[in-house]
């Protein structure tokens, strides 16, 4: 095999959708061209002929056991997961990292769980540097079997708001996010969405690389050059196929943390009022949301993974032509328009670390009405 192929990778993601927690699951390999035939044989019985071992499931519980101790432990890890925790009523409220106090896992669950999710409209073949029919060719013979059955549906999710926050040794880690409504499958929002966190932007205090880069974004020129008791501070999206998460995070020590809080609050509300972006502002934002796609693409695993996602949620895939166009066409309005809707629907809070002065939830939800 170690002459055949040049790479081969297991990636797991997490991808929550509205209705139900999915987890994407990839495996990859990267090939010469000439060894399509054996690298898809190679993944097919890697995919759907396993055996799960119940000792081998043993051992690898046992050293995720010893990776999620680490993860629990750092508060920055550990905001997105607390953030749906707090956010969401239903399944994308669970959490997704394993927790061996509440349940046990072995090599017959291991299988059940390939035998009720490997089904054929929840796989996709994609690859990258190949014609189509090059691919359906190999891939027919070998997945064309699958039995077409859609899953039961787990049960169903809302958003609601709401607060986690606990108390933990070092700075104050806060987060505060809002409902994009309608996920990646409302494309305009969605593009919209993702200049959005372009501009916001923002990033750590120090910035590599030498002075002036990466400091041209808002949070960076309003919030971490103003104010020297902010250690972090950056926008983020956790979206899913039909429902997300937007917002900003943020650190500082734990003395500043309603300090911290007041100036997230000031720049979700300043970005939602109308007039308040500039047009350099929204040329740079647009130019870098495309500058960082076009990078992407690039590589071909990229490219790959980029086919499947899209089709998973899609049902097909979008040509990059249409990404940029519908880029450009954005306007102030547009993002002023989102951060003020996003604005609308109930704050989720999350506050790990030093939280001793991170205000009430009350108070916080109260300064976006």
């Amino acid at each position: 095999m170690s002459h055949l192929l040049e790479r081969m990778a297991f990636k797991s993601t997490a991808n929550r959708s509205h209705l139900r927690v999915t987890r994407e699951m990839s495996y990859t390999a990267d090939i010469l061209k000439t060894h399509l035939p054996e690298a898809v044989e190679i993944l097919a019985d890697v995919v759907l002929n396993t055996n799960y071992k119940n000792h081998e499931v043993k051992h690898e519980l046992r050293k995720m056991f010893t990776q999620l101790k680490g993860v629990t432990s750092n508060p920055n890890a550990m905001l997105l997961e607390v953030m749906h925790k707090a956010g969401y009523k239903g399944a994308l409220g669970n959490p997704l990292f394993w927790d061996p106090t509440t349940n046990s896992l072995s090599g017959n669950i291991a299988s059940q769980f390939v035998a009720r999710n490997y089904s054929a409209p929840r796989i996709v073949v994609a690859a990258a540097g190949c014609e189509h029919k090059e691919l359906l060719a190999v891939a027919e013979p070998l997945f064309g079997h699958l039995p077409p059955v859609e899953p039961t549906p787990a049960p169903e999710s809302v958003y609601t708001g709401g607060e986690y926050r606990q108390a933990m040794g070092g700075a104050a880690h806060v987060a505060l996010g809002f409902e994009l409504e309608g996920g990646w499958r409302n494309i305009p929002s969605a593009t919209a969405m993702t200049v959005l966190v372009t501009l916001l932007g923002g990033g750590g205090s120090f910035s590599p690389g030498g002075p002036g880069k990466g400091m041209y974004s808002r949070l960076y020129t309003r919030v971490l050059n103003r104010y020297h008791w902010v250690q972090n501070c950056t926008a983020f999206h956790s979206v899913q196929n039909d429902t997300g998460l937007v917002g900003i995070s943020a650190v500082t020590e734990g003395a500043y943390a309603g300090d911290l809080v007041e100036v997230m609050v000031t720049e979700l509300k300043a970005v939602a009022a109308k007039g308040a972006i500039s047009d350099v502002e929204l040329a740079r934002a647009k130019k870098a949301t495309i500058s960082s796609v076009l990078i992407a693409l690039e590589n071909k695993a990229i490219v790959a993974e980029d086919i499947g996602r899209q089709i998973l949620t899609y049902d097909k895939r979008m040509p990059t032509d249409d990404f940029v166009a519908a880029v450009e066409k954005v306007t102030a309005a547009d993002l002023a328009a989102l951060a003020a809707k996003l604005l609308k629907t109930p704050v989720t809070v999350a506050a790990l670390g030093d939280v001793s002065k991170v205000p009430e939830y009350s108070t916080i939800a109260k300064a976006f009405q």
